[in-house]
């Protein structure tokens, strides 16, 4: 039997208390308290419907349960590996704290950008100095790489587009990020509002000056007839009129060109050191980053942020191209988007500012794609034991942009000549070697699951960007090792046989010619 409530007895039965005070406030359900409290209902029944009767809301519910439902969660992964190039941006940030010293004043998040390297020089003149001198550069670049362009002195709307929705979505990863560290209890955090006063020295505010900005703020919002999630919209007349006197009324009453939102961080720290505090959330996988970090792996680190970063960015810009009835577009944009110009100007501005890096542009850094190998027969291996030591392709890919901003070039070649391991005793030590691999991989899987190969590229990723090894010293060191050993081994012989008395043979390799020796002998 179907039960009806009229939306006051709805909230009574089914609303939480937080619910049934917003709607004692509002006299009314707003959307997300309405979707929440027909969430609980469902739990109760298999339909609940929400239906008007004149200007009354009514719920009719259906189909009552006898055992309670779970209830819905339409949510995707809850915010977790949705941040574009998070593991890089943690670490650059604590990097840069730990350079220095883990005293940094407060700073804009364009600001922060800029020291960590991801706002470049090209891309703050651009936002700051002077844009017509960047239009006439990328126009040529336009019209050689986009077909049917013509040109315009209203690109540098586009340009406006690019600047915004990029710097818009750089801050937002950057916040986020300190969010996440603050939450895993790797830094303090704390925003404070700042202002850049006429003699062009930073301060922070004090409370006083937040409360007139906020009154002016206010005052102007309603002379001006616009609203404070509108003033995005800064081609709109009323918007620019407002900053202008907004700008004006900061000047004249506080002295202040303009005011911004300042962010301090510190490192948390405890009786353990600040590096051994690190040390020990990475050890308990709270929040993922790499410490000691040196100046060449920051860089790479950097490029391969960005890299990522113009990954993600190009793929929204081309679902926003589909849209061509946005109102906030100028009619230069909505023009570039019908004729599907909108895109690739987007990827090549990305290139402009270095968003897109030297792997992408330069597919040839990377090298041709690898043939598959066949399996090892009994005397023969690949001998490329760098395929084995670097499981992971993001350590991999900073390996490749580190490599190259060293000038070295990448050769289409195995690290070892196959000649040196082309015997029984390489194929062997071969085998052991992938044994411990699958070993190690199978301890992952009992202990984390499913999580298994992710948590196994972390750990790699971390490996290869702390220690300054490479695949030719690591070899070099092994060669030396097995020499040495073999050496000694000689020595021994010598000192054995040096009367000229006959000794009993001895089992020193594992070659299979004489483990089948021993075996007949027994």
């Amino acid at each position: 039997m179907d039960q009806i409530f009229s939306t006051a007895e709805f909230v009574k039965k089914y609303g939480t208390k937080s619910q049934k005070a917003s709607y004692k406030r509002y006299g009314k359900l707003m959307p997300n308290t309405r979707d929440a409290v027909i969430r609980t209902a469902e739990q109760n029944f298999e339909l609940v419907k929400r239906f008007k009767e004149g200007r009354e809301t009514f719920y009719r519910c259906s189909g009552k349960l006898t055992e309670k439902a779970p209830r819905k969660d339409n949510r995707s992964k809850n915010g977790q590996g949705q941040l574009v190039g998070e593991f890089e941006l943690n670490s650059l940030v604590i990097n840069y704290l730990i350079q220095n010293d883990n005293k940094v004043r407060p700073m804009s998040a364009t600001k922060w950008l800029t020291e960590l390297g991801i706002v470049d020089e090209k891309l703050f003149r651009a936002l700051y100095v002077a844009k017509g001198e960047r239009l006439e550069k990328l126009q040529k670049q336009f019209s050689k790489m986009i077909k049917d362009y013509n040109r315009a002195d209203t690109d540098i709307e586009m340009l406006d587009d690019f600047l915004q929705v990029s710097m818009k979505s750089l801050k937002a990863g950057l916040i986020s990020v300190f969010s996440k560290l603050v939450k895993a209890e790797v830094i303090i955090h704390q925003k404070e509002l700042w202002g850049c006063t006429t003699q062009n020295s930073h301060r922070k505010l004090k409370q006083k000056e937040i409360n007139e900005i906020s009154s002016i703020r206010s005052i102007l919002l309603a002379k001006h007839g616009i609203k404070s999630n509108e003033l995005f919209k800064t081609k709109k007349k009323e918007v620019k009129a407002f900053k202008r006197e907004f700008d004006q009324e900061l000047q004249k009453q506080l002295g202040l060109k303009f005011s911004y939102d300042a962010h301090l961080c510190v490192i948390q720290e405890s009786d353990l050191g600040m590096h051994d505090y690190l040390q020990s959330i990475r050890d308990k996988e709270i929040s993922e980053f790499a410490i000691d970090l040196t100046d060449m792996f920051v860089s790479s680190m950097t490029q391969v942020y960005k890299d990522e970063y113009g990954e993600r960015s190009l793929e929204l810009a081309r679902e926003r191209e589909k849209n061509i009835t946005n109102v906030s577009d100028t009619d230069r944009v909505k023009n570039l988007k019908i004729m599907k110009q909108y895109a690739p100007m987007w990827e090549l501005l990305l290139g402009y500012f270095g968003f897109k890096g030297s792997i992408k542009s330069n597919p040839s850094a990377v090298g041709p794609e690898p043939k598959p190998e066949p399996e090892p027969k009994a005397c023969e291996t690949t001998g490329k034991i760098g395929d084995v030591q670097q499981p992971n392709q993001a350590a991999k890919k900073i390996m490749l942009v580190h490599r190259e901003q060293q000038g070295i070039a990448f050769a289409d070649k195995p690290n070892v000549e196959p000649s040196e391991y082309c015997n029984a005793e390489g194929y062997y030590e071969y085998l052991a070697t992938m044994e411990d691999i699958s070993d190690e991989i199978r301890e992952y899987e009992d202990k984390y699951g499913d999580e298994a190969m992710q948590r196994l590229k972390v750990n790699g990723l971390i490996m290869e960007m702390t220690k300054e090894v490479t695949v030719e010293e690591l070899m070099a060191g092994l060669t030396h090792e097995h020499r040495c050993i073999k050496e000694q081994e000689r020595k021994e012989w010598d000192e054995l046989f040096e009367g000229g008395q006959p000794v009993k043979w001895k089992l020193t390799t594992n070659n299979p010619l004489e483990v089948f020796k021993r075996i007949r002998k027994q």
